[in-house]
């Protein structure tokens, strides 16, 4: 099945292109809070998926007696 995937964010940029190198550079930052996705699929059907609070979601907790290194 094909889906639609859309991401959107309001950029102050000089041009067009700066407009686009600025949202790639901040998808591409690990550090980055833009996980937030508009998916379509081909029946129409909307979801917004929030990967960030997927990925909380999923991450295990510490066990009570971790200790931290460092």
């Amino acid at each position: 099945m094909s889906y639609k995937v859309i991401w959107e964010i309001e950029i102050h940029a000089t041009s067009h292109l700066d407009a686009a190198r600025k949202a790639l550079a901040i998808q591409r930052d690990p550090n980055s809070i833009a996980t937030v996705f508009d998916v379509t699929n081909a029946k129409d059907v909307r979801k917004v998926i929030d990967l960030q609070e997927e990925h909380e979601n999923q991450v295990p907790a510490l066990p009570a007696n971790h200790r931290s290194v460092g």
